[in-house]
């Protein structure tokens, strides 16, 4: 990612797994820098991010908040 997008700082925090979870553990996670006036994605780029997180079972909550990004053309 740090060659292919800007405005993210990477940070290592910790975080819990789901299922019981109970020690956290250290993730390489990518933060955004607050933008303002950001550009629409585009559709393309809106269905590669709906993918991976549909291949990686993230939370209908987290699905339906991503489908419902406007994208732009």
């Amino acid at each position: 990612m740090d060659s292919f997008e800007d405005g993210y700082r990477r940070e290592i925090l910790p975080v819990f797994a789901l299922n019981g979870g109970e020690a956290p553990f250290q993730a390489l996670v990518y933060i955004a820098e607050l933008e303002l006036d950001v550009p629409l994605p585009n559709a393309e780029y809106k269905r590669l991010i709906l993918e991976g997180a549909k291949h990686w079972k993230l939370p209908s909550l987290y699905l339906s908040i991503i489908e419902e990004i406007e994208a732009a053309g």
